[in-house]
């Protein structure tokens, strides 16, 4: 008789199934990604960033973009737990793949012996190791503007390294499947829940192991939680610019006799890039009796984000053993503040600020890479759909794009219908008369829309600073720009830059709400959405989209 002592006999035991009809360890349980273990692992209705593949897939549509995650760590100071995630958008939906793994080398193997004295434990008389791994395959699509459903495929397996004697061909396999769906019926409030190993046994819901072909089930579960922003951009409230949520998640089995077990975080953004986070995380735990009992785990984390990535640390206490407090660590990347922003249309400048939304027409024309969540989808359409600023061939926008100096020019003087001399000599160096863009670089100067530099050059193909582009709009809105200003109009823009005066003008006439009151990146391209954004903010924007939706 063989025996594995150690952590591989706590993590087993650690499961609430352990000795039952159900005993593979679903390693997921254990908690993916550092964040949502600080608060709790009370993350179904989050999981907006890459750690969605393995909580709740739905999440995975909120942001349409590139998003990664991993994460480090021990579990009782012996097994080593990794996982790792990416996932993108396609037209077609979200796609995503992970993989999870816990691991422990050199497991010393031991024989039992009752003796009339009690029961002797042998010096090891071989080692392995042990390791279990989950690989996930997820999709996830936006239904609707406040629906999204996903689902994941798992293929799991589980091995001992020993090749020879009673653990020869210790080795298994299964698979199951998950599905969850996600609800943002409020700016500040989003629902989730996921069902949890819901495939059954007779279509491959289990886990069998190799050498003697015995099925393990595998438990199904049903989450439910709720995400609940308290203070904060589109919060339910504000207060003194604090930034507080709150996760509540319920936790059940269906198909077990066992309680629901209950989790709750709390996140506090101190600053833009600092959070700090909280937690009870209850769990099943081996009762004195020989049964099981509910312990409720702390958990506390801290977060830095800067640049769309994220590293964050979770401490998560595991019973009441000081052995078992675990410390993890993750990195990631999402590429801007992910929290409800696919629901609020929030721009990657803004950290928060929601945009107001136009009214929708049919009539409008739509682009294969502006999404129906893409944060300022209704200006590009409505600019499109005037002509002011046209799309590409294959039917893009490209709303990332830069602008450059000479396609504002093009731009401003087209969106006004000014007559355009083609003929007519630059007067920069740089810009030849035959340049496809002088004649509205010429007529642009003239109506000190824009200017070149003391050098005489005007750089056509340079990409438009943000501080040059809204100071170039700031005119074309006919605003009175001060020629100087008191105070900075954002926390990175001096007031005696040389672009303070033009932007604090456009801040006031409420051509920069979709930045609200974070930082302003003035060195950062201004890109075609934005440009798009602040022209429909003009007087000229304005009244153009008003006779549009007359018509």
């Amino acid at each position: 008789m063989w025996r594995v002592y150690g952590l591989l006999l706590l993590f087993c035991i650690a499961m609430p199934w352990h000795g039952s009809a159900y005993a593979f360890a679903d390693l997921s349980e254990v908690g993916i990604g550092a964040r949502p273990l600080s608060l709790g692992r009370a993350y179904t209705a989050l999981s907006s960033d890459g750690s969605g593949i393995f909580i709740n897939p739905a999440g995975l549509s909120d942001y349409p973009k590139m998003k990664f995650i991993s994460m480090t760590g021990r579990l009782i100071e012996d097994v080593n737990y990794f996982s790792v995630g990416i996932a993108n958008s396609f037209r077609l939906g979200t796609i995503g793949i992970g993989y999870i793994s816990a691991s422990s080398p050199n497991i010393p193997l031991t024989t039992l012996t009752n003796t009339p004295t009690g029961a002797v434990i042998s010096d090891p008389y071989d080692y392995t190791d042990y390791t279990s791994a989950i690989y996930y395959l997820a999709y996830s699509k936006k239904i609707s503007q406040s629906l999204s459903l996903g689902a994941s495929w798992k293929y799991l397996s589980q091995n001992f390294s020993v090749t020879s004697g009673t653990m020869a061909g210790a080795l298994g396999t299964g698979m199951e499947a998950d599905l969850g769906l996600k609800l943002h019926p409020r700016s500040w409030l989003s629902i989730g829940s996921v069902f949890k190993n819901l495939l059954p046994a007779s279509m491959g819901g289990k886990f069998v192991w190799q050498k003697n072909s015995r099925a393990e089930g595998i438990p199904m579960s049903v989450n439910i939680g709720t995400f609940i922003k308290l203070f904060g951009p589109a919060g339910l409230g504000h207060f003194k610019n604090q930034n507080l949520s709150v996760l509540f998640e319920a936790q059940s089995f269906p198909k077990l006799s066992r309680p629901t077990l209950f989790k709750t975080g709390l996140e506090w953004w101190i600053t833009r890039g600092l959070a700090l986070r909280s937690g009870i995380d209850q769990e099943f735990r081996a009762a004195s009796d020989g049964g099981t009992e509910i312990g409720s785990n702390l958990t506390f984390g801290v977060g830095l984000k800067a640049g769309g990535f994220n590293f964050d640390y979770a401490y998560h206490q595991y019973g009441e053993i000081q052995g078992n407090i675990s410390h993890f660590f993750s990195l990631g990347y999402i590429g801007f503040d992910q929290d409800l922003r696919t629901a609020l249309r929030i721009s990657p400048r803004s950290n928060g600020s929601i945009i107001p939304t136009l009214k929708q027409k049919p009539l409008l024309r739509h682009f294969s890479d502006v999404s129906d969540i893409f944060w300022a989808k209704d200006a590009i359409e409505y600019i499109a759909t005037l002509g002011i600023m046209e799309g590409f061939p294959d039917n893009t926008f490209k709303p990332d794009q830069p602008l450059t100096r000479a396609q504002i020019a093009v731009l401003l003087i087209k969106a006004k219908g000014f007559k355009v001399v083609s003929d007519e000599a630059s007067v920069f160096y740089d810009l030849p008369t035959s340049h496809w863009a002088t004649p509205y670089v010429n007529a642009a100067v003239k109506r000190n829309y824009i200017s070149g530099y003391p050098d005489g050059s005007f750089d056509p193909g340079k990409a438009l600073s943000a501080s040059e582009g809204v100071t170039i709009l700031a005119r074309f809105a006919g605003l009175v720009i001060p020629k100087a200003v008191s105070r900075n109009p954002y926390v990175d823009v001096d007031k005696d830059a040389w672009a303070a005066p033009a932007i604090y003008a456009a801040q006031k006439a409420g051509l920069l709400e979709f930045i609200g009151d974070q930082e302003f990146h003035p060195e950062d391209p201004l890109t075609r959405a934005e440009a798009a954004e602040i022209i429909s903010k003009t007087k000229f924007g304005r009244e153009k989209i008003q006779e549009l939706l007359k018509k």
